[in-house]
């Protein structure tokens, strides 16, 4: 077989066919990492939806327990009445108490002789067959408990709004004796809040109770009860439409389905498709043209190229290629020779190559600024400004703009003070963000602010100390003090926070794995500064339950330094 056909045969099995391949694994890949993405999100508003569920329905209980023991409606079943204008005022007192919870609709007394009490309708204008329900069933099952039922439920009738409808026993609290059960029929805005949660996000969701029935639909007519018979997190209503869902048990043992039309995500997935085939064609239309204009002459090339190569790889650094016409081929000849003629000279650019690369990660340790903090004080700013809180926001903002100049702009080396300024528009920041939760003091003698250090070493520092402060009940206090001395600087952060164990004070020493997720700001910083100050530099940490000291030694600069120079654009 010729080489043309070899190189269209390695063409075909080694391009086209990879390239067509890699297509579909992308799309697929991109498909699978968008639906766990959408399903991350849904599972992460589930649970946001499910505590606000639990909380305002465990709301409702507590008042209608409130109601249930009350006096007022115990002395309905126990009493007897000396005259009948007592006992109206009896139940015009349980009336009020029903009513103080602003999101009543209604409440049904129902007694075992009779005594029954309501405001709007009788209990048989909200059941078919009260007495005979699973309802009451439920009910007498959890002895003094509630149960609660939603609107859709077939022992309910139509209503005009949705009413949530929730039951329990009347017990005396003396003899155990049942007397009766407190019905309270609750309007439709419980969940708003819940609902608004829910909002925020591009899936919709709804909550079944245990037989499969619709208690509460954010999107009615899309979702049917049998999706508790779906599989595989997708379901098709009788429209056809199909659906992707995820689910978790909430309150009662009902189940809280949140979901999101395929079309939509599909749509979103649509331009990813179309890139992928487009990408893939013009990939195809450019290697039908190269083969057409360029297979023989590159082929030719190919070999002798191929020569060149192998004379190179057997230690002959002395080959030259001779240039093509073609410019194309010109420059790869020439690429090669460079190439050659460079090998001959590596162990001379060692050197020069290592010292560049101390510089490269020099840089990029100056650089590295924490962005979970970045994200957390923009959060911060955003709950400020939704809460009008001028004067913080403004406060917050004005400090983050001080952190970010001096992070960005300027030479590696300032003033001791401007460092101060730093880390104290970061203390500011800090403040706000966890409410005041502890304060700071800066104690330098008057011939340490004009000396010079690396920019944004104490920071990272500060920061440790609060994160790690915060975890203990005790911190409030961050101290920062320094010193200066015939030979260097000392400057010590202090904080009366729990403090690091003996185990992870090791793992720092000994530069571990687990050290560097735990501790990352503070072996950056002492490799920072023993990269720039070498030796008697770096920092020391003391640590007890209760006070942790971080110092850090900086040796005095008699005259400028040489081996990071410049300023950061």
């Amino acid at each position: 077989m010729s080489i043309k056909k070899k190189f269209y045969t390695l063409v075909v099995f080694m391009v086209i066919i990879p390239l067509t391949i890699i297509g579909l694994i992308l799309y697929e890949f991109t498909s699978t990492l968008y639906r766990d993405q959408i399903n991350d999100h849904m599972q992460d508003t589930l649970e946001a939806i499910d505590l606000n569920i639990n909380t305002v329905l465990s709301e409702i209980e507590l008042f209608t327990e409130h109601v249930v023991t009350s006096e007022s409606l115990q002395s309905h079943f126990t009493n007897e009445w000396a005259s009948s204008s007592e006992e109206i005022i009896n139940e015009n007192t349980i009336s009020r108490m029903s009513f103080t919870n602003p999101l009543t609709y209604d409440y049904q007394v129902v007694g075992e002789n009779q005594k029954n009490l309501y405001y709007l309708n009788p209990v048989e204008e909200y059941f078919h067959d009260f007495a005979g329900s699973s309802f009451l069933e439920n009910v007498n099952q959890q002895q003094g408990g509630t149960y609660w039922v939603g609107p859709e439920n077939v022992e309910l009738k139509r209503q005009p709004v949705n009413i949530l409808t929730v039951g329990r026993s009347v017990i005396d609290p003396q003899t155990l004796e049942h007397l009766g059960y407190y019905i309270l029929f609750v309007e439709p805005e419980l969940l708003q809040s819940v609902d608004n949660l829910g909002q925020n996000s591009d899936s919709d969701w709804v909550i079944l109770d245990q037989e499969g029935t619709i208690v509460y639909n954010t999107s009615p007519g899309e979702l049917g009860e049998d999706v508790v018979h779906a599989e595989d997190n997708t379901y098709t209503n009788e429209e056809g439409k199909e659906f992707f869902f995820t689910s978790k048990s909430t309150f009662q043992g009902w189940k809280l389905v949140s979901f999101q039309s395929m079309e939509t995500m599909n749509s979103v997935l649509t331009p990813v498709l179309l890139f992928t085939i487009g990408i893939i064609a013009s990939l195809f239309f450019i290697l039908f043209l190269f083969h057409k204009l360029f297979s023989k002459r590159l082929m030719s090339f190919i070999q002798y190229f191929k020569y060149g190569m192998g004379r190179a790889s057997m230690g002959n650094l002395n080959v030259q290629l001779t240039p093509y016409k073609e410019q194309e081929f010109t420059m790869l000849t020439n690429s090669f020779n460079d190439m050659v003629a460079q090998l001959r000279t590596t162990i001379e650019q060692v050197e020069k190559e290592q010292k560049e690369r101390n510089q490269a990660e020099f840089k990029v340790l100056q650089h590295q600024i924490n962005p979970h903090f970045l994200y957390n004080t923009l959060e911060s700013v955003n709950a400020l400004a939704s809460l009008n809180k001028t004067a913080e926001v403004q406060h917050l903002v004005t400090n983050l703009g001080k952190l970010l100049r001096i992070s960005l702009k300027g030479p590696y080396e300032i003033p001791v003070k401007e460092e101060l300024k730093h880390v104290t528009s970061y203390l500011e920041i800090q403040k706000i963000r966890h409410n005041d939760r502890f304060t700071y003091e800066v104690d330098l003698e008057e011939t340490v602010n004009d000396q010079y250090i690396l920019k944004l070493v104490l920071q990272p520092l500060v920061e440790n100390a609060i994160e790690h402060g915060l975890k203990g009940k005790s911190f409030d206090h961050i101290a920062i003090d320094g010193v200066k001395n015939e030979s260097a600087i000392i400057l010590k952060i202090t904080d009366n926070g729990p403090g690091f164990s003996e185990e992870a004070l090791e793992l720092l020493n000994m530069r571990t794995i687990e050290s560097t997720q735990s501790g990352h700001g503070l072996l950056n910083v002492h490799d920072r500064i023993q990269m720039y100050y070498k030796e008697n530099s770096g920092l020391l940490i003391c640590s007890e339950p209760g006070n942790t000291t971080i110092q850090m030694t900086i040796p005095v600069q008699k005259g400028g330094r040489d081996y990071v120079q410049g300023s950061v654009n």
